[in-house]
């Protein structure tokens, strides 16, 4: 029996492997030949579009910390995705599968120098670690509505995505007997994850933005699915969804910690959608290892394609990049140099260095207030903590995989110490992991059994839920 369940454990973990490459490869030469048909189509328009929002405002020279409900907080990577759509447009291998960048410290004022026919004297860089899938996204939203207004309109989609789960979330929670048999569990941690997201997690100073925008959208629409179609699934079935919304992330994340909360979600989301099925700790699990898997793989994937096509070089800038970023490069016998020239980059940090770093930005997250932060992320942690002690035998799963989320946020914090302490001011959102995993912990503390497991809908259909279809298992499936 034993030998048999780790049979099916490594088959699952294999089938989801491949599942994740397969998906993976096809999300990267889909950017790919986006990228080409960009090229192709452009004629000017977009380097006229990006000119016209230096005039008007939409862009500044400064790139970051601007606190601008307008503009965003930080768009030193947003001016990174505009270059890369702009340079080297005559060698395909540098715009469509590779990026082009200038190698500065001013990636917003150079910017506006090369739309403004000023080409700038600093050398480009091929960026190669990032898939920039946001500039493929962008760009028929700029070339049409300019700037301004395409960064407006994924913030209002995003919102509208979360407002929309919320609405369905309470809807499923207050009418939940003539909809499809679900747990109350995935309702209640639907509008957890939107209440943190909302509260806690600078939304408005970062939607608008093309380098988290996308990004945030992915995951609001990942809560969206969760709270609509996502169900308990068989034991031993690979979990498309999570593997999907890991490949998205990876297109369009730049290290910056949606993949972490993506992770994070799907663990959660996963669990929620049926808590008392058999082995829950290994359903949650093995959604995680999906998403994480997508967000892998979809990178590794574009890395292999980019070296194959022009180099080793892109490759290994990739990996000592992560070593700095991990603080290992201290021990390769390879030379490496910084990719930037600030030398910080190569800066060793401890972990007082990091502690202090999360502390101090903390309060950006609840509107500068340091004694806000202290009572939402101080009560989160001691919730997260003790949840699997007041739990149930029932709910305590849930606890246990809230607080088992809840660690990965430290965890990563340490092993990415160069990064969260050179990039802080983003970097600590990811800590709205936080009170979603204390909210879903308390949930499983207080919550009724009747709202843990699922109810036999009507076999009539249902105008009010507006979605058109049946539970299978009411019809005489599985009981």
């Amino acid at each position: 029996m034993q030998n048999s369940r780790f049979g099916s454990a490594t088959s699952l973990i294999l089938r989801i492997i491949l599942f994740a490459a397969s998906f993976g490869l096809i999300a990267v030469f889909a950017v790919s030949m986006s990228m080409w048909l960009l090229v192709q189509l452009d004629n000017g328009g977009l380097r006229t579009a990006i000119r016209d929002a230096f005039v008007d405002g939409a862009i500044v020279a400064k790139s970051g910390s601007l606190f601008d409900l307008r503009r965003g907080d930080y768009l030193f990577n947003d001016c990174l995705i505009l270059q890369a759509l702009l340079l080297e447009r005559d060698n395909w291998r540098h715009s469509i599968i590779d990026s082009t960048i200038y190698l500065n410290d001013e990636p917003c004022r150079t910017l506006e120098l090369d739309v403004m026919g000023e080409r700038p004297s600093t050398s480009t860089y091929q960026y190669s670690r990032y898939m920039f899938a946001a500039r493929v996204v962008s760009a028929p939203l700029i070339a049409v509505v300019g700037i301004d207004h395409a960064k407006q309109f994924v913030r209002a989609l995003t919102y509208f995505t979360l407002l929309l789960t919320a609405l369905i979330s309470i809807r499923g929670l207050a009418r939940r007997a003539q909809m499809k048999a679900r747990p109350r569990t995935i309702y209640s941690a639907g509008l957890i994850c939107v209440a943190a997201m909302l509260g806690f997690y600078r939304l408005e100073y970062y939607s608008q933005t093309l380098a988290h925008g996308y990004s945030e959208l992915v995951l609001a629409g990942f809560l969206l699915y969760s709270v609509t179609f996502a169900s308990a699934g068989a034991q031993d079935r690979v979990p498309t969804a999570s593997i999907v919304f890991g490949v998205l992330t990876g297109c369009f994340e730049l290290l910056t910690g949606p993949a972490l909360i993506a992770v994070g979600m799907a663990v959660l989301m996963s669990h929620c959608a049926a808590p008392t099925r058999p082995h829950p700790c290994r359903h949650a699990a093995m959604a995680g290892l999906g998403c994480a898997a997508g967000v892998l793989i979809t990178v590794l994937w574009q890395q292999a394609i980019i070296s194959a096509v022009s180099d080793a070089k892109p490759f290994y800038q990739f990996i000592t990049h992560l070593a700095m970023r991990l603080q290992l490069h201290q021990f390769l016998p390879i030379p490496f140099e910084p990719n930037w020239a600030t030398p910080e980059n190569l800066h060793l940090y401890s972990p007082r260095d990091v502690v202090d770093s999360m502390i101090a930005t903390l309060p950006n997250l609840t509107y500068k207030s340091s004694i806000a932060a202290l009572i939402v992320f101080g009560c989160s942690a001691i919730a997260v903590a003790l949840g699997p002690a007041l739990s149930r035998r029932a709910t305590r799963p849930g606890c246990v995989i809230a607080a088992a989320v809840a660690l990965t946020l430290p965890l990563w914090y340490f092993a990415f110490s160069n990064h969260t302490v050179l990039h802080s001011l983003y970097m600590v959102r990811m800590c709205v992991l936080l009170p979603i995993c204390a909210g879903i912990s308390l949930m499983f503390v207080l919550a009724p059994d009747s709202w843990l497991a699922s109810q036999r809908p009507s076999l009539q259909p249902t105008r009010d839920h507006g979605l058109g279809f049946l539970d299978a298992d009411a019809l005489g499936g599985r009981k």
